[in-house]
C-alpha cells in the first residue's frame, strides 16, 4: 500500500490512499514477506543506525533498498550530530517553525519520513505511516530522527509554496534535480542533512547547503 499526500491548497492536506497489488512468484513470496517484516520491526521503535545495517546486511535485495541504505547514512548523521555536538550547515529551529510543529510535537508526536515533491505532493515511503490530529487534519512528524526527502522533479525546483505553509516563508532550492534530505534533530529542529541546493529566508538571506558527501 503507498499513501500519497497531495496538497490541494495552501495549509491544506488531503491524504489518499492508492492500494496497488503486485505478482510475485510463490518460490518469492516467503523471502520478500520476511524482508518486509524485518523492516517494520526496524522501524518500528525507532530510526537508530544499528538495526539499519543489521538489515542491510540480512536482505541486500530488500525492495527499496537504494533508499534504505540513504536512509541509514541520514540516520548515522543524526547520531553523529548529537553524540559530536557538530553544528549543522542549516537548521530551522522549532521556534521559527510555524506554531503547528509545536503542537504536533507536544499532541501528536510519532515518527516517520516524509517525500515532498516540487509540486507539494507528499507521500510515505513503503513502511511507514502518518497521523492525523483530533479534527481530521494531517500531521507531520516531530519526533527525534524523522526523515524530510525533497525530491525535484525539474532542475533547479524551489519549495517556496510549500515553504509558506510549513516553513513561514524559508523557500528551499535544490541544486539542479538533486534530491535535498532534512532530518529533525532533538534540540535543533529540522536540519539539512545531504544534497546541494540552497535556502532563501524571509529576510532574503542564502544559505547555501553543500553536499560534501554526494558523490
Amino acid at each position: 500500500m503507498t499513501r500519497n499526500l497531495k496538497r490541494i491548497s495552501q495549509g491544506s492536506l488531503v491524504l489518499c490512499l492508492v492500494f496497488a497489488v503486485t505478482g510475485q512468484p510463490a518460490s518469492a513470496q516467503p523471502k520478500a514477506m520476511d524482508a518486509t517484516q524485518a523492516w517494520a520491526a526496524v522501524i518500528k521503535d525507532g530510526l537508530s543506525p544499528g538495526p539499519f545495517r543489521e538489515f542491510l546486511a540480512k536482505y541486500p535485495q530488500a525492495p527499496q533498498i537504494e533508499n534504505k541504505k540513504i536512509y541509514l547514512r541520514l540516520e548515522e548523521k543524526i547520531a553523529n550530530f548529537q553524540e559530536t555536538g557538530t553544528k549543522p550547515t542549516f537548521e530551522i529551529p522549532f521556534e521559527t517553525l510555524p506554531a503547528n510543529w509545536s503542537r504536533w510535537k507536544r499532541d501528536y508526536p510519532y515518527l516517520s519520513v516524509i517525500s515532498i515533491d516540487s509540486d507539494g505532493g507528499m507521500s510515505l515511503p513503503s513502511g511507514f505511516s502518518g497521523r492525523f490530529d483530533n479534527n481530521g487534519n494531517y500531521t507531520l512528524p516531530t519526533l527525534n530522527g524523522s526523515l524530510f526527502v525533497f525530491e525535484p522533479k525539474t532542475a533547479n525546483a524551489k519549495w517556496s509554496a510549500v515553504g509558506r505553509v510549513l516553513f513561514n516563508g524559508i523557500t528551499i532550492e535544490a541544486k539542479g534535480k538533486n534530491t535535498l534530505y532534512f532530518g529533525m534533530i532533538e534540540g535543533h529542529g529540522l536540519v539539512h542533512l545531504l544534497g546541494s541546493g540552497r535556502v532563501t529566508m524571509p529576510n532574503g538571506n542564502i544559505i547555501e547547503l553543500p553536499d560534501d558527501e554526494a558523490k
